[in-house]
């Protein structure tokens, strides 16, 4: 699917695309609220400042994705591949990482108030520099408030 063909259906009230494959694609800046992206390959898509509050990733596939400055407020990301994506500055207040591959994942300075990591998979190339925590239940089932 075509990024254009993605931006026409959405805009025709269309929100489920689980299994989709959008490589590559460029959705920066767009609004993408609610869209259902289970299950999609998302792989070295470009999506800074994109508004996809109340989205889902379930066991999305996401290698080397750019969420940089993206709005993931009350997102599901359970079981969703996210190794070597760049969400700094995003704000991810409210999601869920459930059981996510966090290999490499740079969250500088994003918003992880009342996110849910359980049994994430969270490695020392996993940057969490200047996030900011609060509520946020760690891998480990530890909560971290900062």
């Amino acid at each position: 699917m075509t990024d254009e063909e993605l931006f026409t259906r959405y805009a025709n009230g269309e929100r489920d695309f689980r299994g989709i494959n959008l490589d590559g694609a460029d959705l920066s800046g767009k609004d993408l609220r609610g869209i259902d992206l289970s299950e999609a390959s998302l792989s070295e898509t470009y999506m800074e400042g994109v508004q996809l509050d109340n989205a889902c990733f379930k066991n999305a596939y996401c290698f080397q994705t750019c969420f940089n400055g993206a709005s993931l407020q009350e997102c599901d990301f359970t079981n969703a591949s996210l190794g070597y994506c760049s969400l700094s500055s995003a704000n991810l207040a409210g999601s869920k990482l459930v059981n996510c591959y966090l290999h490499s994942a740079e969250f500088f300075n994003s918003n992880l108030r009342n996110v849910d990591l359980t049994g994430s998979q969270i490695d020392d190339g996993t940057e969490l520099e200047g996030a900011a925590f609060g509520n946020t239940t760690m891998p480990d089932g530890s909560v971290r408030s900062d």
